[in-house]
């Protein structure tokens, strides 16, 4: 028997309209106790991941990027010119973005035998399980690791931590066009093959691939995992949080923010060329701070385009992208929705069209990035507040927005621009410049030309 699904909490929402009250006062983060930046496993037979599969995973798990930053991920400001207790200046980055570069996605591989990738030794360490009847004969299992974010965000790691794994389910769906994408199922009974409790790392997502790989069972021992952190906290409200979604409800088609329905401003023809495994492995690391260039108006159509055809999986259903130009060249500045099947903008809302950029500058909470001088910020909206009907419908739009972040970093990308994503802003300041009624601001990507930072970073490959 079905068990009902539960509705949104004002928790949830309040993640997103302000993600600084949702940890106590007294909140710190115990920077000398973090984990490590892979999982760990020990005791375990371990297989190279070769052929497509193991392209697919390299492409979006694997650590292909090593970045040494004096300030741990944490950019120098006027404000705070050198920010204390940070994390490690070494970072271990991946294909796809994550916030904080904290990755709390890990991978497993359901194919007669089951199998955890390893990102950092590019290995398919096998858990001596056999797979679940029900799955499909090659599946991707999806799970998000809690400890990952907590440590660092606290409560705010729930909402994070789904747009993290939506972030991955992008570049996944990208790779393999064909896939199929699962999010309703027994989360417990997933977790059980898994050898997982549900508590400490739950199954978000499982994709069918289209592959005939098959991994082999064995009578290998399940293997041990290794913790860094001496203390692993959790709070009343992230539980709560996750206890309610993990019961999966039915999938109403939410309302559609009103637009307008006259001419549009028509934007250029986008590029039908794809973006190459080079472009997702040179990602424009997003700590680069923007320099005032202005973008091309092919830039800006691309983008819009291979977002909104990205988000086709059902979980995207009732995205809508905004857009508000700071300078593109021939496109005068000001908020904008973008209509797909027009491929146009359409002028929305009530802020000042020529001071977009400042706009947005004072909507963050910190101010770690200059979209002053971005050339254009995407924004990604969806039913908020009592519009989204229950708690695993929230989980789903989160996995979403990222679907969405990864199609935007990454064209721009292929633009030759950076793009910086930012989930933690005055969503209040920008709805209402946007004069949105149901929609609600879930994220938002700035993109633009941007100069060298002072850190370097430099590609590797497994041995």
């Amino acid at each position: 028997m079905r068990t009902a699904p539960v509705p949104l909490t004002a928790d949830a929402e309040l993640l997103r309209t302000d993600p600084r009250a949702a940890n106590p006062p007294d909140w710190r983060v115990d920077w000398a106790d973090g984990p490590w930046p892979v999982k760990v496993l020990t005791g375990a037979v371990r297989r190279p991941a070769d052929g497509w599969l193991g392209r697919l995973l390299f492409h979006t798990f694997a650590v292909s990027r090593i970045r040494a930053d004096a300030h741990g991920g944490m950019t120098a400001t006027p404000q705070r010119p050198a920010p204390a207790g940070h994390a490690a200046p070494v970072l271990l980055r991946r294909p796809v973005p994550s916030g904080g570069s904290m990755y709390p996605t890990e991978v497993y591989v359901a194919a007669d035998g089951v199998h955890h990738y390893d990102p950092y030794r590019h290995e398919l360490v096998d858990l001596g399980r056999r797979a679940d009847p029900a799955l499909p004969p090659v599946c991707l299992v999806l799970t998000n690791r809690f400890w990952k974010n907590f440590y660092k965000y606290g409560d705010f790691a729930y909402r994070l931590g789904a747009v993290d794994v939506g972030v991955a389910l992008g570049r996944i769906l990208r790779l393999a066009e064909t896939a199929t994408l699962w999010t309703g199922f027994d989360d417990a009974r997933i977790e059980r093959m898994l050898g997982l409790d549900g508590h400490d790392e739950a199954v978000y997502a499982v994709v069918d691939l289209p592959t005939t790989t098959r991994l082999p069972t064995s009578a290998a021992r399940p293997p041990q995992v290794l913790e860094r952190s001496r203390h692993i906290r959790r709070s009343a409200r992230f539980d709560a949080l996750h206890r309610a979604a993990r019961h999966p409800g039915p999938h109403p088609e939410p309302p559609a923010e009103p637009g307008p329905t006259g001419p549009g401003l028509p934007l250029p023809p986008h590029s039908p060329t794809p973006s190459g495994l080079a472009d997702m492995l040179d990602r424009t690391c997003a700590g680069a701070r923007f320099d005032g260039r202005p973008a091309h108006p092919h830039a800006l159509a691309d983008v819009l385009h291979h977002t909104a055809a990205a988000l086709g999986p059902p979980i995207a259903r009732g995205l809508s992208l905004y857009v508000a130009v700071h300078r593109v060249t021939g496109v005068a500045a000001g908020w904008y929705r973008y209509r797909p099947d027009r491929h146009d903008l359409d002028p929305v809302g009530a802020g000042p069209a020529d001071d977009t950029a400042r706009v947005l500058q004072r909507a963050l909470f910190a101010a770690s990035l200059n979209i002053e001088l971005a050339a254009f910020t995407v924004h990604i909206g969806a039913p908020a507040g009592d519009r989204c009907p229950d708690m695993r419908r929230w989980r789903e739009q989160q996995m979403a927005v990222g679907i969405a972040i990864e199609a935007i970093t990454l064209r721009a990308t292929t633009a030759g621009l950076s793009g910086h994503p930012v989930l933690g802003f005055d969503v209040g300041r920008v709805e209402q410049a946007y004069g949105l009624t149901r929609d609600g601001i879930q994220a938002q990507v700035s993109v633009g030309s941007a100069r060298p930072g002072l850190t370097w970073e430099v590609s590797v490959t497994p041995r």
